[in-house]
């Protein structure tokens, strides 16, 4: 499902401020007539997603674009996952915690590393840069299995249930908590999926696959800007990532 300017909201979930580099970003997709919403005062981003997500589905988008406020993107990123014909696709970027690694869920078997290029599927990716379709949070409503692809069941234990209306704060309209955090499996090995693999996961039984466009260059942004590809001979301070100047 390629992305229009009047069919897409940018998503931006926000505690206190964003990242210059994301800033940037977001200016510039405006100028070029694209919708931005930033949800500003956000302490829980399960909570933040879930309120952002079911805004946007009244208001009527078609497509939810989510840019989170420390990703910083070119406007070549930001075409190459708006402009796929995938409902369900994202730009991979770096870990801030595990330095080196790439924040995917690879299908099993699969290998992704720095050389990968072009698209792929995968079962899992954080939601820093993520295109979603309308249908995937219909169909977590309705707890039932998505009409696009018959997708590969996982086999984690999330049962497919209606994900149901919950109460806002007063004066603000319900909303449908779909980015939960989930625990699965049994002892001695549960996992812990944070809210946006959790997403991913409970739509992949849905029926809904997920992609990654790995000719992005996204910027992870802590104390300093993550690249992916950076060279792992560089030293010191730079071998950990671009210094903010």
């Amino acid at each position: 499902m390629t992305c229009l300017p009047g069919n897409t909201v940018i998503l931006t979930p926000c505690y206190r401020y964003l990242e210059p580099e994301t800033g940037q970003g977001l200016v510039e997709l405006k100028q070029r007539g694209w919708t931005s919403h930033v949800g500003y005062g956000f302490s829980a981003i399960d909570g933040a997603r879930s309120v952002l997500a079911s805004w946007a589905l009244r208001q009527g988008f078609e497509n939810l674009f989510w840019i989170d406020s420390d990703i910083g993107f070119t406007w070549r990123d930001f075409e190459l996952v708006a402009q796929s014909p995938e409902r369900f696709c994202c730009g991979p970027y770096m870990n801030k915690q595990a330095q080196g690694s790439i924040g995917v869920l690879p299908l099993d078997g699969d290998v992704i590393d720095r050389t990968t290029r072009g698209v792929r599927q995968i079962r899992g990716a954080g939601f820093g840069f993520m295109k979603t379709h309308r249908s995937i949070y219909e169909a977590m409503i309705k707890g039932r299995r998505g009409a696009d692809d018959n997708g590969t069941s996982a086999s984690d234990g999330f049962a497919v249930e209606p994900v149901p209306p919950c109460e806002n704060a007063a004066g603000q309209p319900p909303f449908w908590p779909f980015f939960q955090p989930r625990i699965s499996g049994s002892k001695p090995t549960r996992q812990y999926y944070g809210e946006d693999l959790s997403f991913c996961l409970l739509a992949e039984k849905l029926g809904f696959k997920l992609y990654a466009n790995f000719d992005t260059d996204l910027m992870h942004i802590g104390r300093y800007g993550f690249r992916w590809r950076q060279d792992s001979a560089r030293t010191g301070i730079q071998a950990q990532g671009e210094a903010r100047k």
